[in-house]
């Protein structure tokens, strides 16, 4: 795991938690997203991604979590890729 992929999974996971129990989840919304911030989730089979972390066909399970936050004019930007063979019937 190279140190971008490493930051951005810490940066999540930090960002993720909290004692909030309110949480608001349903088929539309299946993560709970901090507020003021943009998030985005994609789960999808037979994908891969190019070397610009584009999506395309593919032997691969693939999974993608962004969250975007912006603070006076800077924008900070969390992303979390994960990438698991087709192998079997599970992620």
């Amino acid at each position: 795991m190279n140190h971008l992929s490493l930051t951005a999974l810490i940066l999540i996971v930090l960002t993720s938690c909290s004692d909030n129990n309110d949480l608001s989840i349903s088929s539309d919304n299946l993560t709970e997203c901090p507020a003021e911030t943009n998030c985005s989730n994609l789960f999808t089979e037979s994908a891969d991604f190019d070397q610009a972390f584009h999506l395309k066909s593919g032997n691969f399970r693939v999974f993608m979590a962004e969250q975007k936050k912006t603070h006076s004019q800077d924008e900070i930007r969390s992303m979390l890729y994960i990438k698991a063979p087709m192998e079997g019937k599970s992620f």
